[in-house]
């Protein structure tokens, strides 16, 4: 009753499997590595091209440089810190210059949007 009876058809077919999956992992071992070598083969090529490119920066090229810095920053604080830092800005007290003639301009826009809401205020009010 507790015996194990062994049969080499079986243990043949278990040990060609085993023979089998072993080649199978090296296989993978040895295609990793490859992968591996070529991802940090791409870097090494990267790098080279990017310092190729420092040394060839013309003046204008170095603008695009700041001004791709730049956009990467501002998508990189989000949307509403931006936000934040402009609305902080309405409201500072840092000094500006304007010519007369845009303040004459927003003057009168800003009459006119408050003619135009007492107009809508007083059409709704108004008795029917």
């Amino acid at each position: 009753e507790g015996r194990v009876l062994r049969e080499p058809r079986v243990e043949e077919e278990v040990d060609g499997k085993v023979q089998v999956d072993m080649a199978t992992k090296d296989g993978m071992t040895e295609q990793n590595e490859q992968q591996q070598q070529m991802v940090v083969d791409k870097v090494d090529k990267l790098a080279e091209s990017m310092e190729e490119a420092e040394l060839a920066k013309t003046p204008g090229t170095e603008k695009q440089i700041e001004q791709a810095i730049d956009e990467e920053i501002i998508s990189e604080k989000g949307r509403m810190v931006m936000l934040q830092e402009k609305l902080n800005d309405l409201f500072s007290e840092r000094r500006v210059t304007v010519r007369q003639w845009d303040l004459t301009a927003l003057a009168l826009e800003g009459a006119a949007a408050g003619v135009t809401i007492a107009g809508l205020i007083a059409l709704l009010l108004r008795p029917r």
